[in-house]
């Protein structure tokens, strides 16, 4: 489970237990550049590829899910 701190500009991957519910494990992933804009939106594709969004600029941050 990835979650984006826009704020910040940090992306934070999370350990989830199905039965539970409960996240655990935070691992920050990556730490979005000034220049890339603010972080605000992520999909996984089906290469398995997470693409993050950045407000105000054009470009998708790829990185293995």
């Amino acid at each position: 489970m990835y979650y984006i701190d826009s704020p910040t500009r940090k992306v934070v991957a999370y350990s989830y237990d199905l039965e539970t519910g409960a996240i655990s494990n935070p691992i920050k992933v990556i730490d979005i550049p000034e220049e890339f804009g603010f972080p605000d939106g992520m999909t996984i594709d089906n290469e398995g590829m997470l693409w993050i969004r950045a407000v105000g600029r054009y470009r998708g941050i790829p990185m293995e899910a």
